[in-house]
């Protein structure tokens, strides 16, 4: 292991990271063992390659202490790759949701732009997860010319009855079936939203009333997911 230690500099970190190969993922793996870890995990944050930067943010997870690894978040959440960006954000919201308020205004003005729609739904999700009450009215407006059956505009209608109604109203949803078209993202915010006993409650509530195979596959899906971010 001291050899190893000596052999994994920041340089050898990246070339492995970068080629993917078996014995690399292995040697990576043993890294986050060594006593050199996080010097090498803080130089590789600043890497120039992103696929680096996302790794050391998976890294950092394991090796930094808690308030370390949340600070190296909020310096991600600013990345100039958009992927490690939407991971930095999507983790902050679940372990320190109060450091994404400051950007959730940005993250909202993003929806009306022409990013991707599967990044609208990552926002969406986010402004749901920290509780963005006060941006109802932009999520509304991102909504109002979205056509009835997309998914997008699924999404976004759940996340506004979710901020407007509250936990309770939309697992009540969730549990006896009152919405069909939108059971689908009803499941997605128990799972990935809330997380809560209740939320799982509510999942299996669902499965057990729910009508026919799409809904009763849509409540597995959630219950399968549960916890796993």
């Amino acid at each position: 292991m001291s050899e190893l230690n000596r052999r994994l500099d920041a340089a050898r970190v990246a070339s492995l990271i970068t080629d993917a190969t078996p014995e690399g993922d292995r040697l990576l793996e043993e890294l986050r063992s060594l006593p050199a870890a996080p010097s090498i995990v803080t130089e590789l944050l600043s890497w120039p390659d992103g696929q680096v930067r996302f790794w050391a943010l998976d890294a950092a997870e394991r090796v930094f202490p808690r308030a370390d690894y949340i600070k190296a978040l909020k310096r991600a959440s600013r990345d100039r790759d958009e992927v490690v960006r939407a991971e930095a954000v999507g983790q902050l919201a679940d372990i320190a949701p109060e450091a994404v308020r400051p950007i959730a205004r940005r993250l909202a003005a993003a929806l009306r732009t022409d990013i991707p729609s599967g990044e609208k739904v990552f926002v969406l999700w986010t402004l749901a997860k920290i509780r963005s009450v006060d941006l109802i009215p932009a999520i509304e407006a991102f909504r109002q010319p979205l056509p009835d059956w997309w998914k997008l505009t699924r999404v976004a209608d759940v996340v506004l009855t979710y901020l407007k109604d509250g936990e309770q109203v939309v697992l009540g949803m969730l549990e006896n079936h009152s919405d069909h078209e939108r059971m689908e993202e009803l499941c997605t915010l128990a799972w990935h939203v809330l997380a809560t006993p209740v939320a799982r409650n509510a999942l299996e509530t669902g499965l057990a009333n729910a009508p026919d195979e799409a809904c009763r596959q849509a409540c597995q899906v959630g219950l399968d997911r549960f916890g796993k971010g």
